[in-house]
């Protein structure tokens, strides 16, 4: 078969995928990818009051490495994300399937036609603002940890653990998420 006629998808991630300056040469040199951050950057600017493009410039400027805050990552991911779709469905490439993960699932959303731009960023924005004020309120109160195991190794290991530790995620069939008291993981 012609690759040019094999099915695509898009897969949108979650958090963490992120660096200073990833959308840089894109905003500079593909005109639908400018095109649709820019409608990005005043959704968000309506529903949350700041600007995707000056945070992404601001996080670029900063010390390497530096990301805007939790209540801002989200809305330049999906900016970004959703700005990509745009740019590579310009250029014709159109996916049979979308999906996402985490937050990626409001691109996904957005992308498939089930949310317009200004339900995904009002999504997004609130998604984002709960998510930061839930972290501000369990910060010190409690933890994390992802181990390479089946969620049923995972529930084995925390048996003894009377209900304080619990399997979180189960993001596949060898990698975990336990949730607890920061003491115990």
């Amino acid at each position: 078969r012609d690759p040019e006629d094999l099915p695509v998808s898009f897969v949108f991630s979650g958090h963490g995928g992120q660096w200073p300056g990833m959308q840089r040469e894109l905003m500079e040199h593909v005109a639908p990818f400018r095109a649709k951050m820019c409608q990005c950057d005043a959704a968000v600017q309506t529903y949350a009051g700041w600007s995707v493009l000056r945070a992404l410039e601001q996080a670029e400027a900063s010390s390497p490495g530096s990301v805007p805050d939790l209540e801002r990552v989200h809305s330049c991911l999906f900016s970004f994300q959703t700005s990509l779709a745009a740019a590579v469905q310009f250029f014709g490439v159109e996916p049979v399937a979308v999906t996402g993960h985490s937050m990626g699932e409001v691109a996904a959303a957005h992308v498939a036609g089930a949310l317009s731009l200004e339900d995904a960023v009002r999504v997004i924005v609130e998604r984002s603002r709960v998510l930061k004020q839930a972290l501000d309120t369990t910060e010190d109160h409690g933890a994390m940890a992802a181990l390479r195991i089946s969620a049923e190794e995972a529930d084995r290991l925390i048996r003894d653990c009377h209900g304080q530790l619990t399997v979180a995620v189960s993001n596949s069939p060898n990698y975990t998420v336990l949730a607890g008291p920061r003491p115990l993981l």
